[in-house]
């Protein structure tokens, strides 16, 4: 499993703190008409903040507009994407992530019958995800309403496990049993020596097994929440575990050296959760030991105790080191909740009341963003105060932020080992939202045996610089192959950098950055990992690509010569005729205007492209497009395209192009913008004449 070094990055590039701010009144019930005036933001010590964003939001609904660009409508056959389909819910997404490395099993069990008696009183649209956290982090199931695919998946819940005890309450290991042994011997400096030497390593041993623990823990949490980034508004994450020390104090009266062992884990548990609070993900921590009585009085220990520790001074010290056990775990709870705009359920049995309970959180809340003045981007944690003129309203946000500046954490790390972490990672990062469409096996000598993708990277989410008319990206791209057993992978990359003209950037943040990826893989690969770095800034977008054996035999097979026809540039316009259309051998389309002006668009070679001549406006080219594509048989009327003739039918709005290397593009209009699916690449040219087309075919024209 990876480190949560990887999550390490603000989910944005600019200096903008952002925190989702819980309004309840006195009765707990939600306040729904805050306004921005009615509260103050507080950063330290320092003057009150001006508030640059404030957006009320209800059951998510208008969480983020729906997008409109053709990135966001590649939901189609042979097309995968790393943006998980949630962005229109009503009902707030929940992870339930059940944490056997840090519990015991019989309290796994425990954990898991509440979330069993959970899902039958969860409202019926609730999506749920499962993930298990023991020697590595998996999903058990994606999200998902189905109380039979969840209840499938908390049967597998549960993992034996037996955590190292603290060694003040370990009744069985080694220091215990020298005690136990000499007891009654002429104590001498000799024995006491050695039993506090044996008690040091102990204390060291311990305290190395709680390390393991807190970064698994806190790097699987880092994880979750790049993997849940690509969803727009706040989500819940339920903690189910008995979680780890927050510290481990200085203990005088065991060992030598009462320093030994000693930790402090608070920093780490702060930057994980700003991972957290970034994506908008409030932590839930569930206590799944509820209500629980000394462990020192029961009867499993007092059977094994030696008689050396039930003296009662021994006793008193081992029940105050059980509180200072529990406090401390529940420190951390109380921590990683409390940052990120969560709340830790703990000292009790109704664990299904805690979910209930993030629902209603996270279905009722105000998103709210300010820049911070006169401050030091240095990391240092900021703390934050958010006040309300409102009598009687209480409040629930993030409790600070770390002062990163994204550029310079960036550097800290090289984008060779950024892409190797981000392929090392259980869970995809979908801070970069990608689409992989699979393309036909190559007949161009150079891609022969290679497995063919055309990736698109929303270059929303890279940071730009902008030189005169154009814009500069520095974006490095990663692809690791992955055997069945995924224990180690096969690991390539290379620079993306791209400089380009402000018109094909513009399209770009339509379209999405395309890119054609070819792979020869070995016949064992099961999985390959695409990772795209943005490396201004840091941030990642990872997509998963399942490999069959038979689709790397397929791409390794000898490909026959293409039939004629596949060699000739032609054309098909299903909506230019009545009958099914024959494709029409031509390899481009040339358009006039009186005044001498044309436009050309040509597809004979290895892009698509549209070049004017003279002064032809591109909405005069469409026009012509449109007149050759349909015929006259389609015009607008009463602002929709219909048929001429009703007998016509709906228009198809779907034209594929073949050019003479046998590369394929289909232009689909019939969406709320063009898509364009196929391994023959779209110059921004054409992409700017489609766009009129699909304007006039949708009866937009300006």
């Amino acid at each position: 499993m990876g480190s949560a070094q990887s999550g390490y990055v603000l989910k944005v590039t600019t200096r903008l703190v952002t925190l989702d701010l819980i309004a309840t009144d006195s009765r707990g019930n939600p306040v729904r008409d805050l306004k921005p005036d009615e509260l103050q933001i507080f950063e330290e010590h320092k003057a009150q903040q001006k508030i640059e964003h404030f957006e009320y939001f209800e059951k998510l609904a208008g969480a983020a507009a729906p997008e409109s660009s053709a990135f966001a409508n590649r939901k189609r056959a042979n097309v995968i994407s790393n943006q998980l389909p949630l962005d229109q819910l009503k009902i707030p997404p929940t992870v339930l992530l059940i944490d056997s490395l840090n519990t015991q099993t019989s309290n796994q069990q425990q954990g898991r019958a509440h979330m069993m008696q959970l899902l039958r009183t969860l409202p019926p649209e609730t999506p749920v995800a499962v993930f298990l956290l023991g020697s590595s982090l998996r999903i058990l199931q994606g999200f998902t309403s189905d109380g039979s695919l969840l209840r499938a998946a908390l049967d597998q819940a549960v993992a034996g496990n037996t955590i190292i005890k603290d060694p003040i309450l370990d009744t069985e290991n080694s220091s215990s049993y020298f005690e136990n042994s000499t007891a009654g011997m002429d104590t001498s400096q000799g024995l006491a020596s050695q039993l506090g030497e044996v008690q040091n390593f102990e204390k060291e041993e311990y305290s190395m097994t709680i390390d393991l623990r807190a970064k698994e823990t806190l790097g699987a949490m880092a994880q979750i929440g790049q993997y849940l980034s690509g969803i727009p508004g706040r989500k819940n994450l339920i903690w189910l575990s008995e979680s780890f020390p927050l510290s481990i104090a200085p203990d005088p009266d065991t060992g030598n050296n009462p320093f030994a062992g000693i930790r402090d884990y608070a920093e780490q548990v702060k930057l994980v959760a700003n991972v957290l609070t970034d994506a908008q993900v409030a932590v839930y921590p569930m206590d799944v030991r509820g209500l629980q009585a000394n462990q020192v009085f029961s009867a499993s220990q007092n059977t094994s105790r030696p008689q050396t520790l039930m003296t009662g001074p021994r006793i008193a010290g081992q029940l105050n080191q059980e509180d200072i056990d529990l406090q401390q775990s529940q420190g951390t709870m109380d921590e990683i909740a409390q940052d990120t705009g969560g709340k830790a359920c703990k000292n009790g049995n109704d664990l299904t009341g805690c979910v209930m309970t993030a629902l209603k959180d996270s279905s009722a809340y105000y998103e709210m963003s300010f820049y911070p003045q006169k401050v030091n981007w240095d990391g240092r944690y900021h703390k934050i105060v958010v006040k309300t003129s409102r009598p009687g309203v209480k409040l629930v946000y993030r409790r600070g932020y770390y002062a990163f500046d994204a550029s310079s954490l960036a550097k800290k790390q090289s984008p060779e080992d950024h892409l190797h972490q981000a392929c090392a990672d259980q869970l995809p990062s979908t801070t970069i939202p990608l689409t992989v469409q699979a393309l036909p096996p190559s007949q161009s000598g150079n891609s022969q045996g290679s497995l063919q993708y055309l990736l698109l990277i929303s270059a929303a989410g890279l940071g730009s610089t902008q030189g005169g008319g154009s814009y500069n990206l520095n974006v490095r791209l990663a692809d690791c192959e992955f055997a069945q057993k995924n224990t180690v992978f096969k690991f390539n990359e290379r620079e993306l950098t791209k400089t380009v003209s402000a018109e094909i950037f513009r399209s770009w943040q339509t379209t999405g950055i395309p890119d054609h990826v070819a792979l020869k893989p070995a016949a064992d690969t099961r999985r390959i990992r695409l990772v795209v770095l943005d490396v201004s800034s840091g941030l990642t977008g990872a997509i998963d690509i399942p490999v069959l054996p038979a689709e790397i035999a397929k791409a390794a097979a000898p490909v026959a010569p293409p039939a004629p026809v596949v060699t000739t540039p032609y054309l098909e316009l299903p909506d230019k005729v009545k009958a099914p259309s024959q494709p029409k051998v031509v390899a481009s389309v040339t358009f006039h205007l009186n005044s001498g002006a044309s436009a050309t668009l040509d597809w004979s070679g290895d892009s698509v492209l549209y070049q004017p001549v003279g002064d032809m406006p591109v909405s005069q080219a469409a026009k012509g497009f449109s007149s050759y594509a349909f015929g006259g048989r389609f015009h607008c009327q009463d602002g929709h395209f219909v048929a001429v003739d009703a007998a016509d039918g709906e228009p198809e709005l779907r034209f594929t192009f073949h050019n003479h290397h046998g590369k394929m593009l289909v232009v689909d209009l019939k969406g709320e913008q063009p898509v364009y699916l196929g391994d023959l690449p779209v110059d921004p040219s054409a992409q700017s004449l489609f766009d009129q087309v699909w304007k006039s075919s949708h009866c937009q024209e300006q």
